[in-house]
């Protein structure tokens, strides 16, 4: 598991310090990737109006973080945001999912070495003695092989999984028409994003 959080602050009406910019960067002097990153909400086109503005910290700096009360990490969030304009936020929050017992972690990270049967074995669903004996099924970002990490992948590995949860309870693992239209949607979409990939890699070459 990869950890990467958010870092989220809500300021005052009317104290806005930042200007329009998507992302504002700042390179620490002495600790690389040290709140790295601002983005600021409150720009037209995203949520005007809301005084927001968040950090993303990655990697070690995130679970660093996640060690530290609301506290020190808003006097650091602070620290980095002062030294480039800033005033104190209204409200300051942010999510350990390393912490969170039922996360341990913000996202799936297959590292070197993972064999295709590690990640097959990680969406095959708990079975009895027949196929259609079947009654738990595993589906999310983390049960795809190409596009594990993502939020597309999970919403599509889940129509997957609905799919052949349906064929199992309702024709005993025979598909059926509308499942396999499932299947087929997701397999269009991933062909899809392949073929796109294919597409830049070229256009980068030419």
């Amino acid at each position: 598991m990869a950890t990467y959080i958010k870092i989220f602050a809500r300021f005052a009406p009317g104290v806005k310090f930042w200007t329009d910019t998507e992302f504002v960067l700042y390179a620490d002097l002495d600790e690389r990737g040290h709140y790295l990153i601002f983005q600021p909400l409150d720009t037209p086109g995203f949520f005007p109006g809301s005084g927001i503005i968040f950090s993303t910290l990655t990697g070690q700096q995130a679970y660093q973080a996640e060690h530290l009360s609301d506290e020190d990490v808003q006097t650091q969030f602070i620290g980095v945001l002062r030294d480039i304009m800033v005033p104190n936020p209204m409200e300051f929050t942010f999510p350990r999912w390393t912490r969170d017992p039922l996360f341990r972690g913000t996202f799936t990270n297959w590292g070197a070495g993972v064999t295709v049967k590690q990640q097959n074995d990680m969406r095959a669903p708990i079975r009895g003695e027949l196929d259609r004996e079947a009654t738990l099924w595993f589906a999310g970002e983390h049960t795809s092989r190409k596009y594990f990490g993502y939020l597309h992948e999970a919403y599509w590995e889940g129509k997957l999984a609905a799919g052949l949860i349906a064929d199992c309870t309702l024709r005993e693992c025979r598909s059926s028409d509308r499942t396999t239209n499932f299947k087929r949607e997701a397999g269009e979409f991933k062909q899809g994003v392949e073929r796109r990939r294919i597409h830049g890699r070229r256009r980068m070459w030419t």
